[in-house]
């Protein structure tokens, strides 16, 4: 069981948070999380301060930003099928900001509905570093770190992928 860091705010759920352009715009990071005494959380990173805690799945938050940024999350698969034939953790580009959210595992799921992805902004990922066969921890430009369960390497070509699937689209003008 996790702990929220101090001096984050907590959102029991959705109908709490601010309006949607208030932080959908900032985001840079989603990553699940077991807040001790709650449950299934979202920690939702932003730019410019430390962001907060949601009590949604990161699935619902991973919707919610697509939804925002107008992308068909049907047509974006179907393109990262045929650009990497690969169809898990689809990467998010958000054009507008010229950025892709990429998928990283974070945490074994404890049931088939149980969120274990995060979603990370390339631009905002200062460093990657080896923690073991695997497990790696990925510094962002805001000082704060998310620990996977997957190699440097796999972590960084998770990055690299979403960053393909970003000029691909954009290169057939879907973006």
């Amino acid at each position: 069981m996790d702990i929220a860091t101090p001096g984050i705010p907590i959102f029991r759920n959705r109908f709490h948070l601010p309006a949607p352009e208030r932080w959908i715009p900032r985001v840079i990071g989603i990553v699940p999380f077991y807040l001790q005494h709650y449950g299934d959380f979202t920690r939702i990173f932003t730019d410019g301060d430390k962001g907060f805690y949601v009590g949604e799945s990161t699935l619902w938050a991973y919707k919610r930003l697509a939804s925002f940024h107008n992308l068909d999350l049907d047509s974006l698969r179907r393109s990262y099928i045929r650009c990497l034939k690969k169809s898990l953790n689809v990467p998010l580009p958000i054009s507008s900001r010229n950025l892709v959210l990429f998928g990283v595992k974070v945490r074994e799921a404890k049931n088939h509905n149980d969120g274990a992805v995060a979603y990370i902004a390339d631009p905002y990922v200062q460093h990657i570093q080896s923690l073991g066969k695997r497990k790696s921890r990925i510094t962002l430009t805001t000082g704060d770190t998310i620990e996977t369960l997957m190699s440097k390497q796999n972590v960084e070509a998770r990055k690299m992928q979403a960053g393909l699937l970003h000029l691909y689209l954009r290169d057939r003008g879907s973006l």
